[in-house]
């Protein structure tokens, strides 16, 4: 069972863009962003030529080079800003009411007494009901025993990584959005339909990173919890058997 906990982390995890191409991504659409607003804020600047030295001294030691790397980190900065302001603060609210809730469930409560005693009866057919209270509180405790304290800090470990990189991927899609608007408008032939196309892949794949981040967040929660109801429910079904 600790295997298949651990799989789940790893496919959730398996599925993530790659580092490398998440950087240049990254690189390309914000430098695109950068360039565009310099242009409509400052000049339309030209590309240095190699072989001019005195370019380089102007760029560089003069202080010209401060402009756009200051509209960079802006940006960066900006749409890092953006990402967690409409993806963390919204899937911190939205865990924690799912993780109240989860906790504040009880199994033994949601049955009714009726279902309680088909469960019991069932038990009773199959011999579980002539196990002792210490029997099936052992046997819950062999079964709580494959999961260490270790074991339960590496999942938590690993799903904080995970959520570290699809808030990553999120605000990746936050400014390849913004991109896609201002290639709109420099490129020609980009045309209406690829930039509705490119805008409804992104409402997609937002969704379906905010459903990722809210699974990786309940998960933790509800094995614990799982586990607790468990133990309290056979603890239940062994004091109405002896009843």
């Amino acid at each position: 069972m600790l295997d298949q906990l651990f799989s789940f982390a790893r496919d959730i995890k398996d599925k993530e863009i790659s580092p490398l191409l998440k950087r240049i991504l990254n690189l390309l659409f914000v430098s695109g962003i950068a360039s565009k607003i310099f242009i409509v804020f400052y000049f339309d600047y030209q590309l240095i030529n190699l072989l001019d030295y005195r370019s380089y001294y102007i760029f560089f030691i003069n202080g010209d080079f401060f402009i756009p790397l200051t509209i960079f980190a802006i940006i960066w900065g900006g749409t890092i800003f953006i990402g967690y302001l409409f993806f963390s603060v919204p899937n911190f609210i939205l865990n924690s009411k799912f993780t109240a809730r989860i906790l504040k469930f009880s199994l033994i409560e949601s049955l009714s007494p009726k279902k309680i005693e088909d469960i019991d009866s069932r038990l009773d057919r199959i011999g579980i009901s002539t196990i002792s209270d210490h029997g099936i509180i052992a046997l819950f405790e062999q079964i709580k025993s494959s999961f260490s304290i270790q074991d339960f800090s590496k999942i938590n470990k690993n799903i904080a990584i995970v959520q570290a990189n699809i808030e990553g991927e999120f605000v990746l899609l936050v400014r390849a959005s913004i991109a896609s608007f201002i290639y709109f408008h420099n490129v020609q032939h980009f045309g209406w339909f690829l930039l509705i196309l490119v805008l409804i892949i992104s409402l997609l794949m937002g969704f379906v990173l905010f459903l990722k981040y809210q699974l990786a967040g309940i998960f933790p929660v509800f094995i614990g919890k799982a586990m607790g109801e468990i133990y309290k429910f056979l603890i239940h079904v062994a004091k109405d058997s002896h009843i």
